[in-house]
């Protein structure tokens, strides 16, 4: 029993490249790219829907038919969810093969869309092919009921190779317009906002590693175990003021020192509690030099830390910068708190050498947190004391 078929298109081009070998490139030209091409990304679009439907066809059955233990139940199963699905198998049959031959049409007018997109556009014709082997159209139907098992869960994945591809075309042009609507930090989630382009996790973290290799494609920072994408701005003065500033508001316990020292000279402090004098000036400046070296290796450290978590090795001090950048809210504020730093060693120390305030500043949530408790119970005493009095 054989069901008809379209008529079989032309096999593609013999064509293996990865999409890594065209990323610098198409990011070069990452901000012009969806205005160059539409017609080429409105059809990869639509040929993404189509395949979506057709792969949830293939999976719907797939599913239902493994879950039927009686072969002859699955055999029965199997074969009216052909019958019932072969106008769709048909129209999409007919859709899709449209769409790859208007596309293949498209790239080779141009040489630019050529040069970026040919080796993708080779590997969707390929997973083309690839499905077709595994259709139930145009063969015996009983041969393939009998191996249903097997060519389904093929013919599904030869879909998802082709949804995941569209998606690397016409994904970071989409995400390029999302990131410039939010705010510097602001994260865009790829599981909540695209789902319905690249619908499989697996798959959206194939592509958010991707996007990791390649910062050219989108302007953010790309964090792949939490599924988003934190915007950055594309200007590098902009960047570079989120360290400037950073570095700034770091450098503000010297100026505490000082201060702290002048109100020391006051009578009304000047008593022998009063940590802050001249004769420690010296002493507390380079110890705030040495804590502020602490804080730097602990962000150091911590970001090796986090490469290595990753199973990836950072692409530089330009990674680094760019994640202070897009997290620089948080940064400027814990570089401020280090303002705190002075009045800490001073209080809790009598005197502070310059490993103490190294290791201080590396620990610095630690011992702020211990100061902050001290100066908290020092406050309710006294409160409960003047109450008495």
């Amino acid at each position: 029993m054989q069901i008809a078929t379209p008529a079989p298109r032309k096999p593609p081009l013999s064509l293996e490249v990865s999409p890594k070998a065209a990323g610098p490139e198409r990011g070069r030209k990452a901000s012009d790219s969806e205005e160059r091409y539409p017609a080429l990304f409105g059809r990869l679009r639509d040929l993404r829907a189509v395949t979506q439907n057709l792969r949830g066809f293939a999976a719907d059955l797939d599913k239902r038919t493994k879950a039927i233990e009686d072969p002859v139940s699955r055999r029965r199963e199997v074969q009216a969810g052909i019958e019932e699905g072969t106008p769709v198998l048909i129209h999409d049959h007919q859709q899709i093969a449209r769409r790859l031959e208007e596309i293949r049409e498209n790239i080779e007018k141009d040489d630019g869309a050529y040069s970026a997109y040919g080796d993708v556009i080779a590997r969707l014709e390929g997973s083309w092919e690839e499905a077709l082997t595994n259709w139930p159209l145009g063969r015996d139907l009983e041969e393939y009921i009998a191996q249903s098992a097997q060519r389904l869960p093929k013919l599904v994945a030869s879909l998802d190779a082709m949804i995941y591809d569209c998606g690397l075309v016409t994904l970071p042009s989409r995400i390029r317009d999302h990131l410039a609507l939010i705010p510097i930090g602001g994260s865009l989630g790829l599981r909540d906002g695209y789902e319905d382009e690249l619908p499989e996790p697996a798959d959206q973290r194939r592509f958010l590693h991707y996007l990791s290799l390649y910062p050219g494609f989108v302007e953010g920072l790309v964090d792949v175990e939490n599924g988003c994408i934190f915007r950055a701005d594309r200007r590098l003065w902009r960047r570079a003021l989120s360290l400037v500033l950073t570095v700034a508001f770091a450098l503000l316990g010297f100026p505490v020192i000082w201060i702290a020292i002048a109100i020391g000279k006051a009578s009304s402090v000047s008593g022998t509690d009063w940590p802050f004098t001249t004769a420690r000036k010296e002493e507390l400046i380079f110890a705030y030099l040495f804590l502020l070296l602490g804080a730097v290796a602990h962000i150091v450290v911590n970001m090796l830390k986090q490469d290595r978590a990753e199973k990836a090795s950072t692409r530089g001090l330009s990674d680094w910068l760019l994640r202070i950048h897009v997290k620089e809210t948080s940064f400027w504020a814990s570089a401020a708190s280090l303002a705190l730093g002075p009045l800490a060693m001073a209080f809790l120390f009598k005197t502070v050498g310059w490993k103490s305030a190294f290791f201080f500043g590396y620990s610095y949530d630690s011992f702020l947190d211990l100061f902050l408790q001290r100066f908290q119970g020092s406050v309710t005493s006294v409160a409960e004391l003047m109450k008495k009095g």
